[in-house]
């Protein structure tokens, strides 16, 4: 989780979500909020694979960005943009 901070505004551009398990390794579920709307809901990550979602979603001052998935240590977000003041 992510939180904006006071003063400042995001804008998320890019969001990339990978499964670094082996072949063998189950697939598994994540989930991408911002501020509880989702974004990503539920998608189903198999083993080796990434998830790329371009973007242009705004986030103002306390709002927050939540990723999960449901394997500890498998799964990696990386999420883009840019930081401004407001």
């Amino acid at each position: 989780m992510a939180t904006v901070p006071t003063g400042k505004r995001w804008v998320l551009t890019n969001l990339i979500i990978t499964h670094s398990g082996s072949i063998n390794a189950a697939s598994v579920y994540v989930w991408v909020s911002l501020n509880g709307t989702p974004l990503v809901a539920w998608y189903v990550l198999a083993p080796g694979s990434v998830f790329t979602l371009d973007c242009a979603q705004v986030l103002e001052s306390g709002n927050q960005l939540q990723a999960w998935s449901d394997s500890v240590g498998l799964v990696a977000i990386n999420a883009s943009g840019v930081e401004m003041d407001l």
